[in-house]
């Protein structure tokens, strides 16, 4: 019984990895264009907005493998 729910929290292990992995990317392009780009100290657009329009992007350039649905 111990082992299902262990396998059951290992199944979103994926969809956390992928989304940290979207996360970092989102902070280094928002560290770029405000400082390189702007020549700002911090940059005015939201990181998290920056995720969800590389979230958009991703989602529609390619097929998500059903480990990172939940369904």
């Amino acid at each position: 019984m111990l082992t299902h729910y262990i396998k059951n929290y290992l199944s979103y292990l994926p969809g956390i990895v992928l989304a940290l992995i979207l996360y970092l990317l989102s902070d280094g392009i928002n560290n770029v264009i405000g400082s390189e780009l702007l020549g700002l100290k911090k940059s005015p657009i939201s990181t998290v907005m920056v995720a969800i329009i590389i979230g958009i992007i991703m989602g529609n350039a390619f097929i998500p493998r059903p480990g990172f649905k939940l369904v």
